[in-house]
């Protein structure tokens, strides 16, 4: 962004009082800690100094630097469309729903992150917002966490840790086991073709649901 914000906004996403936020915002503007221009009728803000705005962002309580993380999202989805812009503008939301907590609302950007990079060859950039995503497995639906856990071994995969993508199978092989879930099944095949891939038959059976007798049966 452009490390501007707005007055108008600050007051409502601090709770405070218009007064007392003049005052503090004066003393601030006349120290140097932060600049001000108008633009079309509304106060627009700016801090001095990149380090400031991040003790600043650091200091927040938890609940008011979710809710800042959360409204700055809503911003940028409100932003007139730019093809330009446009990847750079996700990836910012997707950022600041994550930092927000608002996992509902990133799981589909992750997913479609995911999956670009994927086709695009380049995994390594959905990497860590796909981790990001996962830290809140469990607030999760069984089939939403499926899916990521599949998008997560076949990115691994595609990274060459084949390591790290076992280990996403196998959770995804639980989530299967625990719950009756016939929706997960598709994710099941997925990663069933993966791990024969891998060369790990066992984990293969075990995404398909198959048990070690149905196993022999099918032979």
């Amino acid at each position: 962004g452009t490390g501007e914000f707005d007055l108008n906004e600050l007051a409502e996403l601090g709770g405070y009082i218009r007064g007392e936020l003049d005052e503090l915002l004066a003393r601030a503007i006349e120290r140097g800690l932060l600049s001000e221009r108008h633009e079309a009728g509304r106060i627009r803000l700016r801090f001095g100094n990149e380090l400031l705005r991040r003790i600043i962002h650091a200091e927040l309580s938890p609940v008011t630097r979710r809710k800042l993380h959360r409204h700055c999202a809503e911003r940028i989805r409100r932003l007139p469309f730019s093809e330009v812009l446009d990847e750079s503008r996700r990836d910012a939301r997707l950022a600041h729903l994550l930092a927000g907590q608002a996992v509902a609302e990133a799981r589909p950007l992750v997913i479609e992150l995911v999956t670009r990079a994927l086709d695009d060859g380049r995994p390594e950039r959905a990497r860590q917002p796909l981790l990001d995503q996962l830290e809140y497995a469990e607030s999760m639906a069984s089939v939403e966490l499926g899916e990521l856990l599949l998008l997560h071994a076949e990115l691994e995969h595609a990274r060459g840790q084949d390591h790290a993508a076992i280990s996403a199978l196998t959770r995804l092989a639980v989530v299967i086991e625990q719950t009756d879930e016939p929706r997960l099944s598709r994710f099941g095949e997925r990663g069933a073709d993966l791990a024969k891939r891998l060369e790990h038959r066992k984990l293969s059976d075990r995404l398909l649901g198959l048990r070690p007798r149905d196993r022999r049966a099918a032979e």
